[in-house]
């Protein structure tokens, strides 16, 4: 059992308190209160230093070089900083440790600032160990210029909390157990900010988002173990999630659940899969995608706008659409394993675009009907340019397609309907054939019997097939008006 030495009675009068560490740093006598060398429980001397500036309406307590060996809360009141000496100064939960330990504890208009928190989990017994939690009806906190590490649960808990700002921080190798590093625990942690932090080697997920009206912006998030980048649950709803640079995790990079957020200008490479959106009304705009295992983006749900998006290099598909009423617009979906734009749902415009070497489709259709697909720009693709089956009542108005069927000369359309693609409109297409050694089939394919009364006119096929310009073997298709062929 851990000794405590007798605490020492100090003025209050002043709003700053300094603690030192017996025999640690640079002459730590010169301090208001001196931890005793050995033992644990350096808490207890932190909090005498809180709890009397709180008396007196807050203050600051500064903690010179040391490592400050602890088993309980350090529990912060209203008003009240706690400032390290940054690298040198340490708050280490001890060896052996089997209660549960928030390190800090904080209330309304505190801050953290400049040290290290290191959580020991290698030399933990068990338990549950935060670095910070701020919760019932925190606000109005700081923490600023915090390395934590080694912490076995979430490194930051912010529950039923507002205006909290966790900013240009580093959290390195923490959340074994729990939801991630930093843990957005509940719908009423609303307009708080989190910019300028690293995250490296999380165990869980890096960010877990439950709240609303956050900023979650500039954070770097690095070789993430196990799970998401940045996780935005079904509660959480008007938030901005820009400018964050993340790399090199095996789930998503950004995996949003929540509805009306902005997500744009982040940078997600190295990842199994880019962003996800299952969710409505949300905004996904002029991120950058790379190098990723599976989908670019992949949408799974209604009202979401997709503008304006590099995407490059995906092991599957740049753009995933599997719901209706989705917007997918100006986007640059370059080398891709699969399709270009995948659909298998209604009502979806796809406007705008450049695609540039798909692995298979540029554009590929598979049971969605009633969409709108106009004005892309698509350029050699392995496969067919755009392909529609199973889709009806769809304009393909105004693409501009090019030296299709890179993959095997003269078998695959620059456009493609087959397999009871009915009543669609085909129009002002300009279908190109540059030459080369794969050449496309034919600039425009109407392929199966079963496709019914589509409309195939004022189309620009001139030499755009190896075959020809123009196969119909529809029934009822409507060509009068005229193509170029």
């Amino acid at each position: 059992m851990q000794t405590r030495s007798r605490l020492p009675i100090i003025d209050t009068s002043q709003a700053t308190i300094t603690i030192s560490k017996a025999g640690q740093g640079y002459n730590p006598n010169r301090a208001d209160i001196i931890v005793p060398s050995g033992g644990t429980s350096n808490e207890d001397y932190i909090n005498l230093a809180g709890n009397k500036l709180s008396t007196y309406g807050g203050g600051k307590i500064i903690l010179l070089e040391g490592e400050f060996i602890i088993d309980g809360n350090i529990n912060l009141g209203n008003n009240v900083t706690c400032e390290g000496q940054g690298y040198k100064t340490t708050i280490k939960i001890r060896d052996g440790i089997n209660a549960n330990v928030n390190m800090f504890n904080g209330g309304a208009s505190f801050r953290i600032r400049n040290m290290q928190l290191n959580g020991n989990n290698t030399n933990r017994v068990g338990m549950v160990q935060h670095a910070i939690n701020i919760t019932n009806g925190g606000s109005h906190a700081h923490v600023e210029d915090v390395l934590i590490t080694d912490v076995h649960d979430e490194a930051i808990v912010l529950n039923n909390c507002t205006y909290i700002s966790i900013f240009h921080n580093a959290f390195l190798s923490n959340g074994n157990a729990g939801f991630g590093d930093l843990f957005i625990a509940n719908s009423d942690a609303r307009y708080c900010n989190i910019f300028y932090n690293s995250f490296l080697n999380s165990q869980r997920r890096s960010i877990y988002h439950v709240g609303s009206y956050f900023g979650i912006c500039d954070n770097i998030i690095n070789d993430n173990i196990t799970n998401d980048g940045i996780y935005i649950s079904n509660t959480a709803s008007y938030n901005i999630i820009d400018r964050n640079r993340i790399k090199s995790g095996p789930q998503w990079g950004i995996n949003c659940n929540g509805i009306t957020n902005l997500i744009r200008n982040n940078r997600i490479t190295q990842c199994l899969n880019g962003i996800n959106v299952s969710n409505s009304y949300n905004s996904i705009a002029n991120n950058y995608i790379g190098i990723i295992g599976n989908d670019g983006i992949n949408i799974s749900n209604t009202y979401n706008f997709i503008n304006n998006n590099w995407v490059a290099s995906t092991n599957n598909d740049g753009i995933s659409i599997n719901s209706t009423n989705n917007e997918v617009i100006g986007n640059h979906i370059l080398f891709l394993v699969r399709h270009g734009i995948s659909f298998t749902s209604s009502i979806n415009n796809i406007n705008n675009n450049y695609i540039h070497s798909a692995g298979q489709r540029g554009i590929y259709g598979n049971g969605g009907s009633y969409s709108n697909i106009s004005d892309n720009l698509i350029n050699t693709s392995s496969y067919e340019g755009i392909l529609l089956t199973g889709s009806s009542y769809s304009n393909i108005i105004g693409n501009s397609v090019r030296n299709s069927s890179q993959a095997l000369n003269n078998t695959y359309d620059n456009i493609m309907l087959t397999t009871d693609s009915d009543f669609n409109n085909v129009q002002c297409n300009k279908c190109t054939n540059t030459g080369g050694a794969n050449q496309p089939r034919y600039g425009i394919n109407i392929a199966t019997a079963d496709c019914n009364s589509n409309l195939v006119t004022n189309n620009d096929l001139i030499n755009s097939g190896a075959t020809g310009s123009l196969n119909d073997a529809g029934t009822g298709t409507i060509t009068i008006a005229g193509n170029r062929l």
